[in-house]
């Protein structure tokens, strides 16, 4: 059992309740955050697909591949050094980000020069 484990039993033992209704109201406010993020991606007029029921969007722009997380509004962009066909697919990411608004600026930033596209 981890220490934020056990602090959240005790939570519980002192304050069942309370503790419920407190997991309850983080997790929905959770859910509204990323709803309210893909809604500004959806305005920008990103297209993305679904990975692990709607945890993890991949956004594929200009031979580049985004990854984004709209939990946590964190983001990175994928190293396309080494295509997909390739059996040792290279995951290190070249860059890391957060939020919505540096995620649209990061992609309008366009393809990058001498790159061969996957």
């Amino acid at each position: 059992m981890t220490e934020a484990d056990a602090v959240t039993a005790l939570e519980q033992e002192l304050h069942p309740p309370q503790a419920q209704a407190a997991a309850e109201l983080r997790a929905i406010r959770t859910e509204v955050k990323a709803s309210d993020r893909i809604a500004v991606l959806r305005a920008a007029g990103l297209h993305w697909d679904q990975k692990t029921r709607g945890a993890l969007l991949v956004i594929r722009r200009h031979g580049r591949t985004f990854d984004f997380w709209p939990s946590t509004g964190k983001w990175r962009e994928r190293d396309n050094a080494m295509c997909r066909e390739r059996i040792a697919f290279n995951r290190t990411s070249r860059r890391n980000g957060q939020g919505t608004d540096t995620l649209i600026a990061a992609i309008a930033e366009g393809p990058r020069t001498g790159e061969r596209a996957c």
